[in-house]
């Protein structure tokens, strides 16, 4: 496998089956940051390599965001993805990231808000496991990466993606304002 640098950095700076979840919604309009303190204490009590990336319109939030790890298959442009595909086939391709079959929607795609869509794209080998999206609602858009390596099993893996995810996300609500 290739490995690029700055991944998660490329990942989200050129760019850009939501369940119940106990999120605090909050007022309509309020500024809105991601958990990373809570995701970084999260991440650093789990086993393997944790990192991840949030980026919003101004601000690129993170933790060993310029990591070099194995990509996976997931470098996408996702926060502005519509300006990397043209025109006749951003529908398509927004349709297929948004229809990821149900055996595949874990980590990441586990634990979206209510009313925010979720374009994704996962990458795995027996050594990574990997998710990067974008969530979007009206003309609001976060991009977020969450990658990890040298877990024990898949499903460590998985659950790590997840609980880094939850805890980056908490707080974000509809009426939320990305920073």
């Amino acid at each position: 496998m290739r490995r690029a640098p700055y991944l998660a950095v490329l990942l989200l700076g050129a760019l850009a089956v939501a369940g119940p979840a106990a999120y605090a919604l909050p007022a309509k309009g309020e500024r809105w940051r991601p958990g990373v303190q809570g995701a970084r204490e999260y991440a650093s009590n789990r086993a393997g390599t944790v990192s991840f990336a949030v980026r919003t319109r101004r601000h690129l939030y993170g933790h060993d965001s310029r990591m070099t790890m194995s990509s996976a298959s997931v470098v996408k442009l996702f926060l502005e993805i519509e300006r990397y595909v043209v025109r006749r086939h951003r529908d398509t391709a927004l349709r297929l990231l948004s229809s990821i079959v149900p055996r595949q929607r874990w980590g990441v795609a586990r634990v979206i808000p209510r009313g925010w869509a979720f374009y994704f794209k996962g990458g795995w080998t027996s050594a990574v496991q990997h998710q990067v999206g974008l969530l979007r609602r009206g003309d609001r858009r976060i991009a977020i990466a969450v990658l990890t390596t040298g877990s024990p099993s898949a499903s460590y893996g998985r659950e790590t993606e997840r609980g880094v995810a939850l805890r980056l996300l908490r707080d974000l609500g509809h009426g939320s304002i990305p920073r």
